[in-house]
């Protein structure tokens, strides 16, 4: 099914099958942090992102740029929060809860994705069980720096880029998906630079179209596909030359301390691949298991896999996304403590952990595909009962009470408004994330004061 073609679609069984996993999902993430929205306030730069659309309007913001890139999906989120507030609230101090609607619906969609890009390859058991996999994605400790909030949903960009690759790859010749695709793609890289290291393996069939099949530079011309992609090679080098021009501020004292070795694989194997599946015992592994199940499941997938570049692909996404974030906070380590939980800042490894649910659910089906259907339940009853004595892991399911601590933004505000009765043009506020990290953003009087 072309990505064209799905609004054209008129089955009713597919709408109704994508709805239900899609409202499924977003009640999963609301059960699993519902304070964003009942004791809501702005997450970190939450509240600037908002700030910089009132000022700027939304195209003015829109060019902004956050720790030296553009944030394209994060300023559009923002906007449509900023809409959805208006029609619904209608008052400046319940936009954290609009917010919150935003980042349920935003992640819920992302995990029903596959339901629309890959409807034809994975049978519908088995979306079913990716989604479900994926709206339980472990954020244990964490779940409060990601559900609930816009600023760290620029990580699940990622993983939607690496969809729509896969998509465009999987495209028969003549598709128009790759329209759609690329600019998607396009979207994600401008929102977070990690989708500079997968997007590249879009062109490695037009590399073997020249090399292999001789078919030339003016073959490739006529091929429209390759006309976009080329254009969105040309895209995104813009921003390219704009860090190049204008550079990366350093973030001192920000997770910038030299790397531990003694972690590496710990934090660039155990976490990204494994800790997807097993997270409820984690804490039981070390670094000789880590190799160990690492290795037996690369074995596994070669041999039972047919599909040999997607599972290529998903590797090497999931260790580039994580090499790309070390490299730039070394000191994320410090987080790190012998494979105890939560094992590291979840919002910097959710995406990873979803890449590794899409690619365990395709081999899952590949290796059905090689038994008969008795044993083919009994493994699957075995697999989905695993997973499901481990979702209570997963996160804190509202036990997390931080945000009670901190207060709502609307209570924060009046305090602050009656504090600086006498302040004529901003009045500072405290935000989120947590009682021991307080942050500040100044608001204009007449936006929180009435």
């Amino acid at each position: 099914m072309g990505i064209g073609k799905i609004f054209q679609i008129k089955s009713f069984q597919f709408w109704a099958f994508f709805a239900g996993l899609f409202a499924l999902s977003f009640f999963i993430f609301f059960w699993r942090f519902p304070d964003a929205f009942f004791q809501s306030n702005f997450y970190a730069e939450d509240a600037t992102f908002s700030l910089k659309i009132i000022d700027k309007q939304f195209f003015g913001a829109l060019f902004e740029r956050f720790n030296g890139y553009y944030i394209f999906g994060l300023y559009i989120l923002t906007g449509i929060a900023l809409f959805l507030n208006k029609i619904i609230f209608a008052d400046f101090l319940s936009l954290p809860k609009s917010i919150a609607l935003i980042s349920y619906a935003f992640f819920s969609f992302s995990v029903t994705l596959p339901i629309l890009l890959f409807w034809n390859k994975i049978k519908k058991t088995n979306l079913v069980f990716l989604v479900v996999l994926s709206s339980f994605v472990p954020l244990a400790g964490f779940d409060y720096a990601v559900i609930g909030n816009v600023g760290n949903l620029k990580f699940i960009f990622s993983y939607i880029a690496f969809l729509f690759i896969v998509y465009r790859i999987y495209l028969p010749e003549g598709g128009r998906g790759y329209i759609l695709a690329d600019f998607v793609i396009f979207i994600c890289a401008y929102t977070n630079p990690a989708v500079y290291l997968l997007f590249p393996v879009i062109y490695f069939s037009y590399l073997r179209k020249v090399f292999l099949e001789k078919s030339g530079l003016r073959g490739l011309l006529k091929d429209k596909s390759f006309v976009s992609a080329l254009i969105l090679a040309l895209a995104l080098a813009v921003q390219l030359i704009v860090i190049k021009l204008q550079g990366i501020p350093e973030l001192k004292g920000y997770m910038n301390e030299p790397f531990d070795y003694k972690k590496t694989i710990e934090i660039f194997l155990a976490r990204p691949y494994l800790y997807a599946v097993i997270y409820n015992f984690f804490d039981r592994l070390n670094d000789f298991w880590s190799l160990f199940l690492f290795s037996f499941l690369c074995i596994l997938t070669w041999i039972y896999g047919r599909k040999k570049w997607t599972y290529l692909f998903s590797v090497y996404s999931i260790l580039a996304i994580t090499v790309i974030f070390v490299s730039t906070r070394t000191g994320v380590h410090v987080f790190f403590d012998s494979y105890k939980m939560p094992s590291g800042p979840s919002q910097f490894f959710y995406t990873q952990n979803l890449i590794f649910y899409f690619i365990f659910i395709w081999f899952l089906q590949e290796f059905f595909s090689h038994m008969e259907k008795q044993t083919r339940v009994l493994i699957f009853v075995f697999v989905a009962g695993f997973f499901l004595l481990s979702f209570p892991k997963s996160g804190s399911f509202g036990k997390n009470n931080a945000m009670l601590k901190v207060g709502t933004f609307e209570e924060n505000a009046k305090k602050a408004c009656k504090a600086s009765s006498h302040v004529k043009d901003k009045v500072k506020v405290v935000l989120y994330p947590n009682p021991d990290m307080t942050i500040t953003e100044l608001f204009p009087k007449k936006l929180i004061c009435h």
